[in-house]
């Protein structure tokens, strides 16, 4: 896995990208836009997101390489800053430290921040590797405490996950 920056538009960006689609979870009450040449597929078992990719490939989750949920907070002593510095470790098998944590506001004024792991398992021969980006927002009024997680799977679509971040809205407070 590679790792790269992340960098949000300042908020002074325009949070709608004129001609890119938006995609609603009312369940978990947020939408995020993406552009009008991608699908997305709804997590059916849960509803609370979704995997995007490019309508150029055939549909295979195999293939989604943005991906987005709602997932119930693990570690969820302290501030939405210390959770995110432990959430990957305590949430996902093979994460083993944080790499880097940037913090950012989007241009509609939420706070989220997009982290990077140090990972080791059986893609990796055991070797250590850095994660993909990672961006959490905090979720404090859902029970169970929760948080939006936003998945870069692919590093070719570091831009379009970019500007995917900045246009993360919370309707459900």
């Amino acid at each position: 896995l590679v790792c790269f920056p992340v960098t949000i538009p300042p908020s002074t960006t325009t949070p709608l990208i004129a001609d890119w689609l938006t995609y609603t979870n009312s369940k978990s009450g947020y939408s995020i836009q993406y552009p009008p040449d991608w699908v997305y597929r709804q997590y059916p078992d849960t509803a609370t997101g979704a995997g995007f990719q490019p309508k150029s490939l055939k549909s295979d989750p195999a293939n989604e390489f943005i991906t987005i949920n709602v997932m119930p907070k693990v570690a969820q002593e302290g501030s939405f800053n210390q959770y995110v510095r432990v959430a990957a470790t305590n949430e996902i098998q093979g994460y083993q430290s944080l790499e880097s944590l940037t913090p950012f506001t989007t241009p509609s004024n939420l706070t989220g921040y997009t982290t990077t792991w140090n990972v080791t398992g059986p893609g990796a021969s055991g070797k250590a590797s850095v994660s993909n980006p990672i961006t959490y927002f905090d979720l404090p009024n859902f029970q169970p405490p929760s948080s939006l997680q936003i998945f870069l799977n692919n590093p070719v679509y570091l831009e379009i996950y970019t500007k995917m971040l900045s246009t993360v809205t919370i309707t459900k407070i």
